[in-house]
């Protein structure tokens, strides 16, 4: 059982600047969790603070409009430009 449910749950509310949140549920988005995973988690860990070099909506709408099934991957850059010079 993990920290998150061991035991009595207990509420918290944050009241935190919209920035913040933009924020938080940008970094939890990437990684695939909910806000308050990606919380508690760190938390957890004691990671905290969290880096603010995250992208912003339309980064992130950008970077998934180019990537699809036919989006090309490359294990090295040397790979890559291998493939780029041809």
């Amino acid at each position: 059982m993990s920290h998150a449910t061991a035991g009595k749950m207990k509420k918290m509310t944050l009241n935190i600047p919209e920035s913040a949140h933009r924020t938080i549920k940008a970094q939890a988005a990437l990684r695939g969790q909910t806000m308050r995973d990606f919380i508690v988690e760190r938390a957890l860990r004691q990671e905290f603070p969290v880096s603010k070099n995250v992208p912003n909506a339309e980064t992130i709408a950008a970077l998934e409009e180019v990537v699809d099934e036919n989006t090309q991957s490359f294990s090295s850059v040397e790979e890559l430009m291998a493939h780029l010079n041809k």
